[in-house]
């Protein structure tokens, strides 16, 4: 023990502002932890889609699976998929600043449909009035403010004659760029990659997460399963993010596992980490109503 009162004042003081500085920290983050817990458990989420099925397909039911590449994000399996019964398709999309369009893609250089490019206007205008689309923004992160407003104009300009607007949900874990598609009047859905189960603090990152949410006023948070002996999204999370909206993703081809999620009222969309598998048909109906 040291003895304070030999103690140099000089070393008392800075012991003493040190303590005084956790303490604030740790009272804020749990006062704050509190208050936004009771906000979300007030808020109205009506407008965020609430189906019963909620199983949406990872970029369109694949088929062929020696072409994956050309045949995932394709108009022919995203038409499948909502064929099939899915309610909405994850799209894998990248903002071409020299071309101003969107293009639908997993990666770069650009995956090719038929052979040639396919931008997410000409998805848009075949699909009609088909389901939902959650748009898999890749590499917003890489867009300057003038980048990310071309970006909003131009989904802005593509969905201005239809209903589309209303059935997209973009995606990004970028807080900032995201906001700008939030205040344009899109659905916004704040990508997060928090730590497994296995790793200590897996709680506290939950919980920032939820505050920069909130505050952000995002309309649904996104997170990655995980494997299924030591998921993202676990029985913490659940607790934890228990008012959030949540669009769960990599969810492991297990169908009691699936069933368990849709269960959920939080949980409003469930990606099958297989993207050549349906099971679209899964129903949480009687456990909502």
């Amino acid at each position: 023990m040291p003895n304070f009162t030999t103690e140099p004042s000089i070393f008392r003081t800075v012991r003493f502002w040190l303590i005084a500085v956790v303490v604030t920290i740790i009272a804020t983050y749990l006062l704050t932890v509190r208050y936004v817990d009771s906000q979300l458990a007030q808020r109205n989420d009506n407008n965020i889609i609430n189906d019963c099925h909620k199983v949406w397909s990872t970029r369109g039911l694949v088929t062929d699976v020696d072409n994956r590449l050309n045949d995932a994000n394709s108009i022919a399996s995203i038409q499948l998929a909502f064929a099939q019964g899915a309610k909405g398709v994850e799209v894998d999309v990248y903002f071409d600043l020299a071309m101003d369009r969107f293009i639908v893609s997993h990666d770069r250089p650009y995956n090719l449909k038929n052979g040639e490019l396919l931008t997410l206007e000409t998805l848009f205008n075949t699909l009609q009035h088909q389901g939902y689309i959650w748009l898999d923004f890749k590499k917003m992160t890489r867009l300057d403010e003038a980048g990310v407003q071309q970006a909003v104009a131009r989904l802005q300009a593509i969905t201005a004659d239809s209903d589309m607007a209303q059935r997209i949900y973009v995606e990004s874990e970028h807080p900032i760029n995201l906001a700008y598609f939030h205040r344009a009047g899109f659905q916004s859905l704040f990508d997060t990659q928090p730590l497994p189960k296995s790793f200590i603090g897996t709680e506290l990152i939950h919980n920032l997460y939820k505050i920069i949410f909130f505050f952000g006023e995002y309309s649904v948070m996104g997170i990655d399963y995980g494997e299924i002996d030591d998921p993202v999204y676990n029985d913490i999370s659940e607790r934890v993010l228990q008012n959030v909206p949540m669009f769960v993703y990599h969810v492991p081809d297990n169908q009691a596992l699936i069933t368990r999620l849709a269960q959920q009222d939080n949980v409003r969309v469930i990606l099958n980490a297989n993207e050549t598998v349906a099971g679209f048909g899964v129903s949480a109906c009687s456990e909502l109503q």
